[in-house]
């Protein structure tokens, strides 16, 4: 629950005409968590106690201030909600399969023994080498996966750190879909990035 003490005074602050990113850095600065200040102008903004005529432009009464209609940091778009879970099931997707790749290996790993024990030696490293190349391909599909996984999370929950490893995954997307020739891809990813980007200033 907002702290009362909190909405208060951002209510006055926001009628004296004290735009929102002054009044969060000053709370900041006072010592005040980061949390508790982003869920208290959240509950400004959803609890209806406090309206648009509470936040009236000065100089003309009739038209509302600009900082009513900005979005609140670290309050979350329905764009970046709609991008995160997708990134998710996108990270799921990838660990599940370098799993499988896993797993291939294990039965290429046996077809390979079982080649070699019939004399089969051209077989038997063609098989071990396939079976090396899946190993391979599953371990970069678990890591990248995981890492994904961890920056959608983040990025659902308006981090930072989690919006800056997305832009810089969807840049490496939009190189390899270059080289796959990925027209797809490569379009996904530059409407995530700008999306994205474009949003930067409200993580937190």
């Amino acid at each position: 629950m907002a702290n009362q003490e909190l909405v208060n005074y951002i209510k006055k602050s926001l009628g004296s005409g004290t735009e929102q990113v002054a009044i969060r850095k000053a709370l900041l600065g006072a010592g005040w968590p980061a949390a508790d200040v982003d869920e208290a102008f959240y509950n400004i903004g959803q609890d209806g106690t406090y309206s648009v005529e509470e936040n009236r432009n000065p100089n003309n009464p009739n038209q509302p201030s600009q900082q009513s209609n900005q979005a609140q940091p670290g309050k979350r778009p329905t764009g970046v909600t709609v991008i995160s879970i997708l990134g998710i099931l996108g990270a799921l997707l990838m660990i599940l399969a370098g799993i499988g790749m896993a797993a291939i290996t294990a039965l290429l790993s046996s077809a390979g023994d079982a080649a070699a024990d019939a004399s089969l030696s051209v077989s038997s490293g063609l098989i071990s080498f396939a079976g090396d190349m899946a190993l391979l391909m599953g371990v970069v599909f678990i890591v990248l996966g995981v890492i994904e996984l961890i920056a959608f999370i983040m990025l659902l929950k308006m981090k930072r750190k989690g919006m800056e490893v997305v832009l810089i995954l969807e840049i490496v997307s939009m190189v390899l879909g270059v080289l796959t020739l990925n027209f797809i891809g490569i379009i996904l990813a530059v409407v995530i990035f700008a999306y994205v980007f474009m949003k930067r200033k409200l993580f937190v």
